[in-house]
């Protein structure tokens, strides 16, 4: 909640105490003020993240582009179309959805974009993305998706978790993720 300063005015009964002059006072707004404070607020969040209703218009590579085509993805989903935008803009998302709904291309794709605009990596530097899955499963899905979208940009990738044979996932780390 956002409080206002009103200053006190000094008055002819105040000239023997200085110090009234400079006593502050805070004012509860009004709640009128502070919804209209919240719709501003909230009004030049949604003007900062640039709105997409079809893949054509997020800026990826042509491959990756001609990839989407490939497979028939089109338009966006409603998860991918409110969530897409904020990721690109670098704001963190929380989002909720059903199964098959799109989410895991809606934080895929923005990092596509992202790791496709950093300088290229040099053998032992680390990741540019992690994503962390609380499942095996959920995890093997995740990379599935990086498989559609990840080659078409030359991102190298790999599903890291436990219960399996170390040596494989010891070899794509050395050779570089």
């Amino acid at each position: 909640k956002k409080r206002k300063r009103k200053r006190k005015k000094k008055t002819n009964d105040d000239d023997d105490n200085d110090d009234a002059d400079t006593s502050t006072t805070l004012q509860q707004p009004s709640e009128d003020k502070e919804k209209v404070v919240e719709e501003v607020e909230e009004e030049e969040e949604e003007k900062a993240v640039q709105k997409f209703s079809n893949f054509n218009d997020l800026p990826l590579c042509e491959r990756t582009l001609r990839a989407m085509q490939d497979i028939g993805y089109e338009k966006l989903t409603p998860i991918q179309a409110e969530a897409i935008p904020f990721a690109l803009s670098g704001k963190d998302i929380v989002a909720s959805a059903q199964t098959g709904s799109g989410k895991t291309l809606a934080f895929v794709l923005p990092a596509i974009v992202h790791i496709n605009a950093q300088d290229l990596l040099k053998p032992g530097d680390g990741p540019i993305v992690l994503v962390l899955a609380p499942t095996r499963e959920l995890a093997l899905q995740i990379m599935e998706e990086c498989n559609k979208f990840g080659h078409t940009s030359k991102i190298k990738y790999s599903c890291l978790y436990g219960g399996a044979s170390k040596g494989p996932q010891a070899r794509d780390l050395r050779k570089g993720i």
